[in-house]
Order: C-alpha cells, then structure tokens, then sequence
C-alpha cells in the first residue's frame, strides 16, 4: 500500500505559493476541496464494533450500511451518505453525498468542518464538480468568503466579510479568475475603494494603496523579487517532506484526508502557535507538527510599509 502525502501551502489572504513535488506529492486544498471524483474503497471497511462508536441522528429515510473506526456510510433516497470522524474526538470532519454505491462520484450536499465543529466549507457537487453557492470559513469562526461556483471553477460575484460579518471585499470571478468589478469596505462597512482585475491582475483601482506582501523564508532574501516565493515554497517544502511521516496506526485504520497546519509568522519575524486546526486523528496531529521541527527563519509580511503579523497555513493530504 503506498502512501502520498500532498502539501500546498498558503496563507489567510493570498496564495503565496503551491507545487507539485515529486516523490508522490502533489498539490492541495483544505478550504476548497477539489473535484469529487475519488475511489473511495477504503469506505467499504464494516465492524459491528463500531456500531454505537458515534451518536447519529439519522433522518427518517436514511439507512445506515457500514460503520468503521472513523466513518460511517448510509443509504438515503439521493444516494449515500459518508460521514468522516475523528477517531479519538469524535467531531465531524466531514460530511458527503455520492450518487451511486461505488462512491467514487460526490453528488449532493458537502460539509467540512475544523476541529471545534465550526464550518470549513460548505456546498454541493454535480456530477463531481462543485456548483452553486459556496461557503469557505477560516479556523475559530474566522473570516469567511462565499459564492458560486460553476464547472467547478468560482464564477461570479464572491464576498469576504471579518469575524463580526462585516463585508470587506467583493470580487468578481469569471472561469476560476477574478475578472471584473472589486470593491473594498471600511470598518464601519462603508464602500472605501474599488477597481478593475483582468485575469487576477488589478488595473485600476481608484485609490492606489502599498499592496500586503506575504512573508517570505530568509534564506531566499538573495533571490530577486519575482524568484522569492519559489524559492520559500522550495525550501519549505523540502523540510517538510524530510520529516513527514503517514502514521503506522492511521494507515493501517485507513485514515485519510486533509489535515492543516497553521502557524503564525510575528512582525519581528519569529514563528508562533504552530498548531494543526483540521488533524483528522491524534497521531496525525503529531505527524503535522512534527514536520516543522525546526522552523527556518522568516522576513516577515508587510502592510503599509510596516511589518505585521500573517497566519501561515499548510493542507496536507494524507492518502492511501
């Protein structure tokens, strides 16, 4: 049985960088899970042990078919329903609908949620492509952005609003890109600035401000500007898979998904609260924060000309 383990990191407000690494690493999203096309055998594990291990409130036509250590799969009139646990918590990690007994086709509803319960992201596929109206929420009831999606890529208007629901910045997305109209709002939610994007490019906009730029590793500064977020996602990436292990225990329960690593890079450039919000298990908790045993040293971000704090976040994705 093989094991990939596929990182992308990125932080609250823009993706910094993402790769594709070879070694059977791959790129991916926690906030926005990809495609749902999945072979999805390991969902085809049943124990009777496990029967009672979570307590379900099934609706009235939903019939449950297998339980496992950290799912369970149910029948409904739409189709199946997978509901993915943390083993030792308990909480949901997810929720999923797929069309047929092969799970391999997401086709409905879809829930995600961080460890505290709170959302993580929430809409529905078609046919295994997200559609419709989306919500994607940061950690602890953070700041959230919500819109459609079609064909699987964002299209149309999507807001961002702060952690007290006020709006902060709408954009307009066109086949995956933000493409058209921009709008920024105050803290009173006063509209105080607005543009034009082409292709996520700005092109005008009718107040210029010093854009945030995102931290970087200092190891890079010799790098020329356009060259220093390839070389901190090199470097990152490379510490990262010299120490990431995929835990004996969650292999062999099959365990897999998307678990994050956070941590936070100060104004004086030193690193803290790493922490793993999304951890899937216990010994994958420990698996993430043993990847960074020792943090390299950060330039750190910048707005307005000053140094700032900035929440770094890693997906990453454990599979079989």
């Amino acid at each position: 049985m093989k094991k990939c383990l596929s990182i992308m990191t990125r932080s609250h407000n823009t993706v910094i960088f993402s790769c594709t690494i070879l070694l059977t690493v791959l790129v991916s999203s926690c906030t926005t899970p990809g495609r749902g096309l999945d072979n999805q055998a390991n969902y085809s594990r049943d124990d009777s042990r496990y029967n009672d291990r979570y307590n379900i409130a099934f609706a009235r036509h939903e019939k449950p078919v297998r339980f496992w250590y950290h799912y369970v799969v149910s029948k409904t009139p739409e189709g199946y329903k997978v509901r993915v646990f943390n083993p030792e918590t308990k909480v949901l990690i997810e929720e999923k609908t797929y069309g047929s007994t092969a799970l391999s086709v997401m086709q409905g509803p879809y829930r995600s949620y961080w460890d505290d319960g709170s959302i993580c992201t929430q809409g529905a596929y078609s046919n295994g492509q997200r559609c419709g109206s989306w919500l994607e929420c940061e950690p602890g009831k953070g700041k959230s952005s919500s819109g459609p999606y079609v064909n699987d890529d964002k299209d149309g208007v999507w807001t961002h609003v702060d952690t007290s629901g006020l709006v902060e910045y709408v954009y307009v997305w066109q086949d995956g890109h933000r493409n058209g109209q921009y709008y920024e709002f105050d803290t009173l939610g006063r509209q105080s600035n607005e543009g034009v994007y082409r292709a996520d490019t700005l092109i005008s906009v009718d107040h210029p401000q010093s854009q945030a730029r995102a931290p970087y590793l200092k190891s890079c500064q010799s790098s020329s500007g356009s060259e220093i977020p390839g070389c901190t996602e090199a470097k990152l990436s490379q510490l990262v898979m010299a120490h990431l292990r995929y835990p004996q225990a969650a292999r062999e329960m099959e365990i897999e998904g998307v678990a994050v690593l956070e941590w936070d890079v100060m104004p004086d450039g030193s690193v803290s609260h790493l922490r793993v919000p999304r951890s899937l298990s216990s010994d994958i908790e420990q698996a993430c924060l043993q990847a960074l045993p020792e943090m390299p040293e950060w330039i750190p971000a910048k707005k307005n000309g000053r140094p700032v704090k900035w929440t770094m976040s890693m997906p990453i994705h454990f599979a079989l």
